[in-house]
Order: C-alpha cells, then sequence, then structure tokens
C-alpha cells in the first residue's frame, strides 16, 4: 500500500471514463485541508470529490462532513510480517497459474460475476449507476492483466479447464507485496479457493524477496477477514472514505 505522509489532491480520470463524472481524488490529514480541497475542485470545475482520511483523524473527518460530505466506507488494511514464521510448504497448488494473454477474457468474467453488487464505495453512493460501480471492479481485473501500474502478477485458479478464481499483485517497494484484488466465481465458492489464493499470494511476496505482505478490504467485508487472519495477517490501519458533491 502507498503509505501516505501528508494531505494530496488530484483529478482522477478514473471517475469520467467510468461515470461520466468529473472528480478529484485526495488524501487529507488536516481540517484545513476541507476549505483547500473546495478550491481545488471549484477551479477545475470538478463534480465529485473522493476523500479518503485515516480513522484516527476523527476532527478531519468532521470537517469534511460539515462541509457537506458523506461517509461512503471503511477501508481497513491488514500485514503480515514474513520474516516471523516462516510459510509451511503449501499443498500443490499447480492448479493456480500466472494469466496469459488468452486468458484475459475468462478473468474478466470471474470478476464480472464475483463483484456483481459488492459494496464499495462507489455502490454506497446512490447519485452514481451501479451498473457501472460494478463493471469498475471487472475492468480493474482486466488492465491488471496487462498494465504494471495496476498489477505485476496476476495468478487464476483453474478448476479443469474453467478459471474460476484469480488474484492480482502488486510489488510496491523491495520491501513490500501488496495482495490487491481477488475474486472468486459463485458457483465455485466455499471451496477454499480464496484461502488457496491467499496462500499463493504469499508465497510470491517470499519469492521476491519481500519482507511484508499487505491486504485491504471493506471493514464490513468480515468473512475474507476471517481468511487472512488464520494466516497469519494482523490489522495495521484504517481509512474513512467519503463523496462530496459539488453543483448536483
Amino acid at each position: 500500500m502507498k503509505r501516505e505522509t501528508q494531505s494530496s489532491i488530484e483529478e482522477s480520470p478514473l471517475e469520467l471514463e467510468r461515470f461520466r463524472v468529473r472528480a478529484a481524488r485526495a488524501f487529507a490529514l488536516t481540517p484545513d485541508d476541507a476549505a483547500g480541497f473546495d478550491r481545488f475542485c471549484a477551479e477545475r470545475k470538478c463534480e465529485l470529490l473522493v476523500v479518503r482520511c485515516p480513522t484516527t483523524q476523527m476532527n478531519t473527518v468532521q470537517a469534511f462532513e460539515d462541509g457537506g460530505a458523506r461517509m461512503m466506507d471503511c477501508l481497513v488494511y491488514y500485514q503480515r510480517d514474513l520474516r516471523k514464521n516462516p510459510l509451511s510448504e503449501p499443498d500443490t497448488l499447480d492448479w493456480i497459474r500466472a494469466v496469459v494473454p488468452s486468458e484475459v477474457p475468462a478473468v474478466a468474467t470471474v470478476a464480472a460475476t464475483a463483484f456483481e453488487g459488492y459494496f464499495g464505495h462507489y455502490h454506497a453512493d446512490e447519485r452514481l449507476d451501479r451498473s457501472a460501480a460494478d463493471e469498475t471492479y471487472r475492468d480493474w481485473a482486466v488492465r491488471s492483466c496487462g498494465d504494471p501500474v495496476f498489477a505485476d502478477r496476476v495468478y487464476a485458479a483453474w478448476d479443469g479447464d474453467d478459471v474460476v478464481g484469480f488474484a492480482t499483485l502488486k510489488r510496491n517497494s523491495p520491501e513490500e507485496g501488496e495482495a490487491v484484488l481477488f475474486g472468486v466465481a459463485p458457483r465455485a465458492q466455499g471451496r477454499g479457493i480464496y484461502n488457496a489464493l491467499i496462500v499463493k499470494a504469499l508465497h510470491w511476496a517470499v519469492e521476491i524477496g519481500a519482507s511484508r505482505c499487505t491486504l485491504s478490504t471493506q471493514i464490513s467485508n468480515v468473512a475474507v477477514q476471517k481468511v487472512w487472519v488464520r494466516n497469519g495477517f494482523e490489522p495495521m490501519i484504517s481509512y474513512f472514505t467519503l463523496h462530496k458533491w459539488y453543483g448536483r
């Protein structure tokens, strides 16, 4: 994960592409950021501000709420220290393999079904189209298969001739690997595939020489957090996500 140490804001082309909404994304640390971000958005005619703030900075969150922003989700990060309790040798995971270009459509299909109606901050905002919010995850998975900005490795889990799950992984620094986006087809859930993908991600992090592996989800997504804890991850940090609309 990118560790923010100061407030920042920039225009975000993804919301324009996905929702036809001119938007800015920001990271806030102080209450004064609320007014400064408003000025930024006014100068650039942004319709939407998406801002994240550490959950420890409640005075900052409240400053944004006082200005009309609304809470959309809480993102929690976990971390496993790979220097402690070395990984055990996994059961054979040869059915989880690196994705090749011809397999990208199958990964896209899994992402589309696995994340249909998934409740992220886009889904929580009633002003954003739900079907476009669903498409966000399919698009994210596809981009991860070919763009190193999104992922350095993508694995697919196979059941015979069918792709039933995937994991996208990113090297954030020489010390850190991040397990970014995972999906399991609904028809294949409940069979331990997600857990196997987590194990594969941990071994990938060890292979690249990282000393830690991180991942994140909405705090309400309890099921995956149970899997993480069983695999040695511990809670690390959390962020609130707020949306503020201008002129709507």
